[in-house]
């Protein structure tokens, strides 16, 4: 006897089509929604809240006040600089078109010289 898994209800009420958009829809979301959280730790970081807080790093704030892994907190953290130095770089991470593992990766390599061009070769990649 086959056993099939009963039908969610967003399987019954949308369309390929709707699917389709949904996704894209909330894919945006994410990207304002991260940006924006980016930005928030930036700011954090920069005020230095985090010992107000009890942490004596940001990277034990992430990780014991806001619970995130270790990778996420390396990522955030060193992204949140990067847009300090480099706004664009915060405009184009919530817009998708770039992404926090590209940012991490070309970080050691920006300049204010070339951060543009490097950002605009990441972008989409």
């Amino acid at each position: 006897m086959k056993v099939t898994p009963p039908k969610t209800p967003l399987k019954e009420k949308l369309t390929n089509e709707a699917l389709m958009n949904q996704c894209i829809y909330q894919l945006k979301i994410d990207r304002k929604g991260e940006a924006a959280l980016i930005e928030l730790l930036s700011e954090i970081d920069e005020r230095k809240l985090f010992a107000e807080e009890g942490y004596a790093s940001m990277f034990k704030f992430c990780t014991g006040r806001l619970h995130l892994s270790e990778p996420q907190t390396y990522r955030r953290i060193r992204a949140s600089r990067i847009i300090r130095n480099y706004p664009v770089a915060l405009e184009m991470l919530s817009k998708g078109e770039i992404h926090m593992t590209a940012l991490n990766i070309i970080r050691p390599c920006l300049t204010p010289d070339n951060h543009l061009e490097l950002l605009r070769l990441c972008k989409h990649k």
